[in-house]
């Protein structure tokens, strides 16, 4: 290989010649016409161990320097004809900056392994606590090899669960799970069932009255009195006024307790307006037992034509909400009473409007209710949402969530809590602007109530439902059930019911009366209470088969709502009107219905009778 005289002073030429010697005795020409930096860097298929492609501190620049060529030198002298150029050296297949593929950097350490500068999570088990917080039931933390893991706690270690009231010995099982052994809730009685329910614990309710036959072989009903099978009675009905003023009487409301009364609320017309009254009614003995009584602590202050429900929770507490002058307008008033006889002052619920009307109320646990109502913005009606979950502390009721919004009169509302602890909001909407009749609207929330989803129409055939002012929509353990009449077979009207298993798909319109010829509305529906009923639906209407005077009808199913028997009346006396009634079923399965009558009152009275029979 032969070098052409380099256009630097004359100590650097040695320099370069030994340098270029030495590169020839490695192997590495730097290619046809190379040079520069990396003609010296290279050193002729030497493994590249990563470093930055830096030169090195004493490099010669590349203008030091040339490799013989056609290119002519810094003196300008012509390249001799007769000079060889430089053989190629060897192809280098690795790359001038790149190790083979198969040879890691030194200096990067294999994927699995931690880089060295990265801490530990924890250093013992305390760590993990701070940093994650509390572990799972039944489970703890543990630093291993300083990360933090969860690991079961050993068999026999203290823990809670939402089943505490139904277990004795409750432990964990050293698996992660925390369980225990069932507790036992017989009370030793011959008629009754003996349950659990968390969060609650045991329950006795008592069977519900069976038939039976006296000595003389007349039949009748034998019910469960005292935990014992009482005797066979003759099958009347009770027939009872509840109410004892002659003013007039609206809007009636019942509701069961585990004592075995009924709790029957209604409007009286008094004070220059209405009160809302409570009294409460023995079914055996078919008398008020306690009342009635004011709700309202200012007298008149109640709106008499207005919706209201009182109801009881499972510890005894009660709680009442109603269409009231609480301010410049009409607005929902909310009383509770830890004892039922006794209720304190009453205050409004939180409301957007001075126009607000249709209240209804669901108590999920002792002292935390939710409620619904309809509500004037100023510009329109809408369903609205509030809650007060510290009834008898310091809480109140929360800031109302619209449930739905439209340009159209929103009317009527009903309120449930499904199986799986969702929220459902019920409607009528005349979004078509027909007053003659509306839709059903259902909105679910599954987030307990902060918002809801889009509201669901519930009718198959458009523009022809009404609601009463009763209860018209329930729900449970196997889904949601609304009732409503409906004119869409003739202007007079039926009665019509649809489910739904998860409150947002609904089936087909099902008929429950089975008279067709004349009106039937105002319907009110229940759920069966107690063990022996609690997959049973009821309900009751106003209807006017009997031509010479509106009746209280009903009917019950005892397959979820797929089929019903046959209509039963359901007052005792067919004389006056008897109209808008509500319905309950207690926890015996015992039907209790109110209803207004105007056989002794042109202004109404308010009657209430009870029935195992249906």
């Amino acid at each position: 290989m032969e070098w052409r005289r380099l256009a630097v002073p004359g100590p650097a030429v040695a320099f370069v010649l030994a340098l270029a010697a030495a590169q020839a005795a490695c192997g590495g020409g730097g290619g046809n016409g190379g040079g520069g930096a990396d003609a010296v860097a290279d050193t002729g298929g030497k493994q590249d161990v990563g470093y930055p492609d830096t030169p090195a501190p004493d490099a010669i620049p590349d203008a030091a320097f040339e490799v013989a060529g056609d290119t002519p030198d810094a003196a300008g002298d012509p390249a001799p004809a007769d000079e060889p150029t430089p053989p190629d050296a060897p192809a280098d297949t690795a790359g001038p900056d790149q190790a083979p593929a198969d040879v890691p950097p030194a200096d990067v350490p294999p994927a699995d392994v931690p880089p060295s500068d990265v801490p530990p999570e924890c250093a013992d088990d305390q760590d993990c606590l701070d940093a994650h917080g509390p572990a799972a039931t039944c489970m703890g933390w543990k630093c291993e090899d300083g990360k933090c893991a969860e690991t079961a706690l050993p068999k026999g270690a203290i823990c809670t669960t939402d089943d505490d009231e139904c277990l004795d010995e409750v432990f964990c099982d050293g698996e992660g799970h925390c369980g225990g052994t069932m507790k036992s809730c017989d009370d030793g009685e011959a008629c009754t069932y003996d349950t659990c329910q968390p969060g609650v614990g045991c329950s006795n309710d008592p069977y519900p009255p069976k038939a039976c036959v006296d000595g003389e072989g007349k039949a009748g009903v034998q019910a469960c009195e005292d935990g014992a099978w009482g005797p066979c009675l003759p099958a009347s009905a009770c027939d009872l006024k509840v109410n004892t003023n002659t003013t007039g009487t609206v809007n009636p409301f019942i509701w069961p307790a585990r004592s075995g009364n009924f709790y029957v609320s209604y409007v009286a017309k008094e004070d220059d307006g209405g009160n809302l009254k409570l009294a409460w009614v023995d079914p055996k003995t078919c008398k008020v037992v306690v009342g009635p009584l004011n709700v309202n602590d200012k007298p008149g202050t109640v709106y008499y034509w207005g919706a209201q429900s009182v109801i009881s929770d499972q510890a005894g507490n009660f709680y009442a909400v109603w269409e009231g002058k609480m301010g410049s307008g009409l607005e929902i008033g909310f009383a509770a009473s830890e004892t039922g006889d006794l209720f304190g002052a009453a205050i409004e619920t939180v409301s957007v409007s001075k126009n607000g009307g249709d209240p209804a109320i669901v108590a999920i646990a002792p002292g935390k209710v939710i409620a619904s109502w309809r509500g004037y913005d100023g510009a329109q009606y809408d369903p609205w949402f509030s809650f007060n979950y510290g009834v008898f502390g310091d809480s109140g009721w929360a800031e109302a969530v619209r449930v739905a919004s439209s340009e159209v009169q929103d009317d009527q509302t009903a309120i449930a809590v499904d199986g799986a602890g969702n929220i459902l909001v019920a409607w009528q909407s005349f979004d078509d602007g027909t007053p003659e009749g509306g839709n059903i609207y259902v909105a679910k929330s599954t987030d307990k109530g902060v918002t809801f989803g889009t509201p669901v129409r519930v009718n198959d055939v458009l523009s022809k439902a009404n609601v009463g002012k009763a209860r018209f929509m329930v729900a449970g353990p196997a889904g949601v059930w609304v009732v409503w009449s409906d004119t869409r077979s003739d202007s007079e009207g039926d009665v019509y019911i649809d489910f739904s298993a998860d409150g947002i798909a609904f089936g087909t319109d099902l008929m429950v009366n089975d008279d067709t010829h004349r009106w039937q509305e105002d319907p009110s529906i229940a759920l069966g209470q107690g063990s022996a009923c609690a997959n049973d639906v009821y309900v009751v209407w106003q209807d006017l088969r009997g031509n010479d005077g509106w009746d209280i009808y009903g009917a019950r199913s005892t397959d979820g709502g797929k089929t019903f028997a046959a209509n039963v009346r359901v007052n005792p006396s067919a004389d006056g009107d008897q109209m808008n009634p509500a319905l309950t079923i207690d926890y015996g399965c015992v039907a209790g219905a109110s209803w207004r009558d105007d056989s002794g009152n042109e202004d109404f009275d308010i009657r209430a009778t009870f029935s195992p029979s249906w």
